[in-house]
């Protein structure tokens, strides 16, 4: 388990407990949950591939920002899908030993099933029995995707051997049950109660949660192994019944009404495909993201016209300024984007949202707006007019491209002011300082467009 952790997936072990880390009041969370996924492009493509497949969206238009998955999926779905493509797509890039593939399907199929059960027991949150559900069988998965060549071909001969249980050849090759290494990378990864419920097996006794994680794997075990007419899934579903409080008919409707699910469920992460020798879906898309997120006129178009759905629909602030950084972001292809709105004395920047930052720069912009070293901000905010600071002209460039500023941001920048009404209330600010590519006029041209849409969409919601 050590190995797992420490070498093999240090980066998904942080991840993961950073979006179960992601709680609390609406604002922060969603905020903390966007910076996460969106650090990641992969993790970014692969939550929206999910939160647009029918599984999780029955929405008529693409979601194209984590932004706007929050809005329609709410918090929890949007970060139950994190969760489940960080760990899906991390171990799918593993080994992959044979039965790999097939303890990811069974666990989305028991994770499915986990979700509708938890619906009829009347759970306030089935997307958290969701998670847990997938994860219950985390051991399997860590194994077939990082294990060594010759401990999972003794694994597979020795499972495949009759006379003993799985418990027994797990022991005999590892010395310890893979349920056991779930238990240890669960409480390791600070995985959350629910899911070290689930796999301690204590769910039998008043843990109703955990039990509806429990039963959906029971499910899914006498599903495939037995088919949905067998008596062993009838004995389940009385089961789920009793542990629901509901008749038996309308669990045998839900239950099977949810078996197409769990092949819709199985395509959006990714598998139900076969493969390859290098552990990867044979449909994906194996291509390296480039240096920093890269511009795209398509995204663009398609988080504008979000924008312009979301003032008809009269969306807060909030939504509105995460969907303009995220546009910005991954759209015009920034490195670091910022929104800092002036406090009511005016005379300081609070910031309110960033996305790609460190933190450095939402240090840089602790200062009081009549500081002569920052006038560039200051000058942008009373000509309410954006800038982009390596085209100033000469006499401004010689007074506002000050030593501080010089120092603490970045060499190329732009930034623009928010207007409502012909008065300024804030600033965007977008750079490429980590990945050190030029900016140019198209991109210009995108992040004034942004800036624009964001002011109309202000003014919109603050109108009368």
């Amino acid at each position: 388990m050590d190995r797992l952790s420490e070498a093999e997936v240090p980066v998904l072990s942080n991840t993961v407990q950073r979006i179960g880390a992601a709680t609390g009041d609406r604002e922060t969370s969603a905020r903390d949950l966007a910076n996460i996924i969106l650090g990641d492009a992969a993790m970014t493509s692969g939550v929206l591939r999910v939160a647009n497949s029918a599984y999780f969206s029955s929405a008529s238009r693409e979601i194209s920002t984590i932004s706007r998955a929050v809005v329609l999926l709410g918090f929890e779905t949007v970060r139950a899908i994190g969760t489940s493509v960080a760990i899906i797509e991390t171990f799918l890039k593993g080994r992959s030993h044979g039965p790999l593939l097939a303890v990811m399907r069974d666990s989305v199929h028991a994770a499915v099933q986990a979700r509708t059960i938890a619906a009829l027991a009347g759970d306030p949150e089935p997307e958290e029995v969701f998670v847990a559900a997938l994860l219950a069988r985390l051991g399997e998965m860590a194994f077939w995707a990082f294990a060594a060549e010759d401990q999972a071909e003794s694994l597979s001969e020795a499972l495949a051997e009759r006379g003993q249980t799985r418990r027994q050849a797990e022991m005999a090759v590892l010395g310890f049950t893979l349920t056991e290494l779930t238990r240890a990378l669960a409480h390791a990864w600070n995985l959350g109660d629910l899911v070290q419920e689930a796999v301690a097996d204590r769910g039998r006794k008043g843990l109703t949660r955990a039990r509806s994680v429990q039963l959906g794997h029971e499910l899914q075990s006498a599903i495939r192994g037995n088919g949905l007419e067998s008596p062993e899934v009838e004995r389940v579903m009385r089961r789920i019944g009793e542990h629901a409080g509901q008749p038996a008919k309308l669990v045998t409707e839900r239950i099977v009404g949810s078996l197409e699910e769990v092949k819709v469920a199985a395509r959006a992460f990714g598998v139900s495909g076969e493969i390859t020798d290098h552990g990867e879906d044979a449909t994906a898309d194996t291509d390296e993201p480039e240096a920093g997120p890269q511009p795209s006129p398509k995204l663009q178009l398609r988080i504008l016209r979000e924008l312009t759905q979301i003032r008809k629909e009269k969306a807060d602030l909030q939504t509105i300024l995460d969907m303009v950084l995220e546009g910005i972001y991954r759209g015009v292809g920034m490195d670091r984007t910022l929104v800092a709105i002036l406090t009511r004395d005016r005379e300081r920047l609070n910031v309110r949202y960033t996305l790609g930052d460190s933190g450095r720069l939402r240090d840089a912009f602790d200062f009081a707006l009549d500081d002569e070293e920052r006038q560039l901000f200051r000058g942008v905010l009373s000509d309410q007019r954006p800038v982009w600071v390596s085209h100033l002209e000469p006499g401004r460039k010689q007074r506002w491209l000050t030593t501080s500023v010089r120092q603490r941001f970045a060499a190329d920048f732009y930034v623009a002011p928010l207007v409502v009404r012909q008065r300024d209330i804030g600033l965007i600010y977008a750079d490429r300082s980590t990945s050190r590519r030029g900016m140019d006029e198209e991109s210009f041209e995108a992040f004034c467009h942004f800036a624009e849409e964001c002011n109309a969409a202000i003014e919109q919601l603050t109108a009368g």
